[in-house]
């Protein structure tokens, strides 16, 4: 670490290499975790998919003393209309980096290709409100979103807990450059359109332009209601 600082309510760390960076949050996280299951049977944690969580999702995985059965998980976000095995994918992401690798208690994923996703939509919020989380695992977007909460859409005050949102053009750009493999190009010059229930081909080389998301909202909105949902930023 070679810096760190506090901006109101926010601790903040700087770091001079990505690995130390994602070593350090998942020693925070890990810590925190312990904690938590020290006082309840079962938490509930809420990961983000993202390259810029492959380093912290990886020592995550290696930190010892974690009762990863007593853990149910969850993700923030998921793009609508991709292939059930795109690489992209976010349930997918997760699945190869951390809900595989450690033995969670439940893991519920997003379902992007479900025929209703009002009520996708509507499940998810369901489960989020049974098993209430105690902690989320999360980066900030390029345009300062979190989990697609872009910000031409964001409402701190909005009703509902999961809904249908569409991206702005910086976020798919970014996602776009993210991309390097093959498949991923070729899918990223798809925009999948919730509104049309179809897809049809770009080309400006963006990542699919509607995606579900929980956003960071509930994470506050939890915060401020329970004082009990941590935010940890990789």
């Amino acid at each position: 670490m070679i810096d760190k600082f506090k901006k109101d309510l926010l601790s903040v760390r700087l770091y001079d290499t990505r690995m130390a960076m994602g070593n350090d949050a998942a020693h925070h996280a890990a810590k925190k975790i312990r904690l938590l299951l020290e006082n309840r049977d079962f938490i509930s944690i809420i990961f983000a998919a993202a390259p810029s969580q492959n380093e912290f999702l990886s020592a995550l995985c290696a930190q010892p003393n974690i009762e990863w059965n007593r853990i149910t998980a969850f993700h923030m976000d998921e793009y609508v209309n991709l292939p059930a095995d795109a690489p992209q994918g976010f349930g997918n992401f997760l699945r190869i980096n951390i809900f595989d690798k450690v033995p969670f208690r439940m893991v519920h994923y997003l379902n992007g290709n479900a025929p209703d996703l009002n009520q996708e939509c509507k499940r998810y919020s369901e489960l989020l409100a049974t098993f209430k989380p105690d902690m989320v695992c999360m980066g900030i977007g390029e345009n300062a979103h979190i989990a697609f909460n872009d910000p031409h859409v964001a409402d701190l005050n909005d009703p509902v807990m999961v809904k249908v949102v569409d991206l702005d053009m910086q976020c798919r750009r970014s996602g776009s450059n993210a991309c390097t493999n093959t498949y991923c190009t070729d899918i990223a010059s798809t925009e999948s359109c919730i509104l049309h229930g179809s897809r049809h081909q770009q080309s400006s080389g963006d990542l699919p332009y509607s995606c579900r998301t929980n956003l960071c909202k509930i994470s506050v909105y939890n915060l401020e209601r329970t004082s009990k949902c941590h935010l940890i930023f990789g």
